[in-house]
């Protein structure tokens, strides 16, 4: 895609914006040539490739491509990056947040994103006795995002509530998300464990609040690995233990995902091995405690599947009907017995508690 495929007006202030605080210079873009390709989800984004590299990730804010959302909160957590040296070193380094919020410019990291066939393949290869080294670094990046005790920011998870009586009957959703949810509703003791969950919520630190595989861009070889978490859309002051509460759901979604990668692959195995490399940088009596956090990290994970399943139902019924019979059966063991996983999941986690005295 070229220049003249984006939106000009937009890509022509942005390239000034960028030549006026130093990013670019004029003869980036006129003796190397810049290329922009689309990279459009929620927001209207693109790559800058000056000559044959790409430079820089330009995410800007559309009220009618965007379906009205902002960028608000994310533009605060890179203001939060600016003056916190363990949170910008989990993101990309941000070169340009606009004073109204609707522009942020950040350097293309030039990674894949973190997938489940990757942390799976990772885990067969190394075997469960030894943390895949992306899912360590993994842990050390999320930890380092609860470090920052933020200002009030954004809004709690809205699928927290998603079963109270005050949804109504989801008829604004696509039909499959509806009964997805209806199914839910249905079931007096899934009402109950969403609103014991919820009742447990501690906002406490800065949480990115929407972790998932497809947020994380890791690179990695034999000797080490990194990581860094984008789209902080959905940040908020929040309970901790809903990041860590994702990422366990994304580890049993990895099973699904990846079937036939490797047999020796388990997620709770996979999820103590992420939680030992998350507590040795968690600050000091994180929520609570450690073990209450991973207790509700547990049962936040079940919501996180029940929302799983949901956004299957945006891709029709079908993929619902197939999906649904594997995690049901998560859903209901993760919130009916988060006390009991949680404490097989700090045991299993232990080794960090002991190396650190």
């Amino acid at each position: 895609m070229t220049l003249a495929d984006v939106n000009q007006p937009s890509l022509a202030s942005v390239l000034r914006e960028l030549i006026e605080r130093r990013v670019l210079t004029g003869a980036d873009i006129v003796d190397l040539g810049v290329v922009a390709v689309d990279s459009s989800m929620s927001h209207r984004s693109f790559r800058l490739h000056v000559g044959d590299t790409g430079r820089l990730f330009v995410k800007r804010a559309d009220p009618v491509g965007s379906q009205g959302r902002d960028l608000a909160t994310e533009a605060a957590v890179y203001r939060l990056a600016a003056t916190d040296p363990g949170l910008a070193g989990v993101m990309p380094r941000c070169h340009v947040v606009s004073d109204d919020d609707v522009l942020i410019v950040l350097d293309d990291v030039g990674t894949p994103t973190l997938t489940a066939e990757s942390v799976v393949a990772g885990w067969s290869a190394q075997g469960p006795s030894a943390a895949p080294s992306p899912l360590a670094s993994y842990g050390r990046a999320v930890a380092c995002t609860h470090r920052v005790r933020p200002p009030p920011l954004g809004e709690p998870p809205w699928f927290l509530t998603a079963l109270d009586e005050s949804w109504g009957g989801y008829d604004w959703l696509p039909p499959a998300c509806r009964d997805v949810l209806l199914r839910s509703v249905s079931s007096p003791g899934l009402r109950l464990a969403f609103a014991r969950a919820a009742s447990k919520w501690r906002a406490s630190s800065l949480i990115h609040g929407d972790l998932r595989w497809s947020n994380v861009l890791a690179a990695f070889d034999a000797r080490d690995s990194r990581v860094w978490l984008v789209d902080w859309e959905l940040a908020c002051l929040g309970d901790p233990a809903w990041d860590v509460g994702s990422v366990i759901g994304d580890l049993v979604l990895a099973s699904l995902a990846a079937p036939n990668v490797g047999s020796t692959y388990d997620p709770l195995t996979a999820a103590s091995r992420f939680l030992e490399a998350y507590e040795s940088e968690a600050p000091a009596g994180t929520s609570g405690g450690f073990g209450s956090l991973v207790e509700r990290s547990v049962a936040f994970a079940g919501i996180r599947l029940v929302q799983t399943l949901v956004e299957y139902g945006y891709a029709g019924r079908d993929e619902v009907d197939a999906v649904e019979p594997l995690l049901r059966p998560w859903i209901d063991v993760l919130l009916g017995d988060a006390a009991g996983i949680g404490r097989w999941l700090v045991a299993a986690s232990a080794p960090s508690r002991s190396d650190a005295g």
